[in-house]
């Protein structure tokens, strides 16, 4: 299972390890909901969902950057300045 896993991350995605850090999201939030579904408690739930939410900001801290990136090298090519 964790090579298809990891397979299917690497061929299928341009950027595995950001992919990776959402689907940690999506498992942190639903076992945030299902610890808040079966044991009642808040404290548990919001410290799974904290670590959901921290995972999603490096990950979209990553895609600003990538696309930052993207800018600055377009703008420099039109502008003419040396790599």
């Amino acid at each position: 299972m964790f090579k298809f896993t990891k397979s299917f991350l690497v061929e299928r995605t341009s950027h595995p390890i950001l992919v990776s850090l959402f689907l940690i999201a999506a498992v942190f939030t639903a076992a945030g909901f299902a610890v808040e579904e079966t044991v009642g408690n808040g404290g548990a739930s919001a410290f799974l969902v904290v670590y959901a939410i921290m995972a999603v900001f490096l990950s979209l801290t990553g895609y600003v950057m990538i696309a930052l990136g993207k800018v600055v090298t377009r703008f420099r090519r039109q502008v003419g300045l040396p790599f």
